[in-house]
């Protein structure tokens, strides 16, 4: 069950136990990297999908500055949760969700904080959908 709390896009702390009962769907990302952001519109999409359900689209920002992390979401107009990871805190995430395997890369937490997979499938690919609604329809 990850526990962490990273500053949000307003500069207050975000506890990821606050949004527990819901289905946690976890884009690491970061400005620079380009495949992440081509598949924000897919992201988009995903979240329409849900908008009305107990899902949540967390987007956890890596080895960017706050400046080009807020751009970014601007920019790019990324809806969702945003926090941004600092330099202390990437051992953690390379341990938990193996972030240094790569990006983009995705994880899925189930709607009482348990990790379900480290390696979610991407925003457009259709096994996400069945992911999400598997746990989605647990009790």
């Amino acid at each position: 069950m990850p526990e962490f709390v990273l500053k949000d896009d307003s500069g207050r702390p975000f506890d990821i136990k606050s949004i527990r009962g819901k289905v946690v769907y976890i884009d690491f990302w970061g400005s620079w990297c380009k495949a992440c952001i081509a598949q924000m519109p897919n992201s988009l999409i995903l979240q329409q999908k849900y908008k009305d359900k107990d899902v949540a689209f967390l987007f956890i920002d890596f080895y960017d500055t706050k400046d080009k992390w807020l751009k970014a979401i601007k920019d790019k107009k990324i809806t969702g949760l945003h926090i941004k990871a600092e330099k202390e805190d990437e051992k953690y995430f390379d341990e938990k969700f193996g972030v240094d395997q790569g990006f983009p890369r995705y994880a899925l937490l189930d709607k009482n904080g348990v990790l379900i997979t480290s390696s979610a499938p991407h925003p457009n690919d259709k096994a996400v959908v069945t992911l999400i609604d598997k746990y989605l329809n647990e009790k």
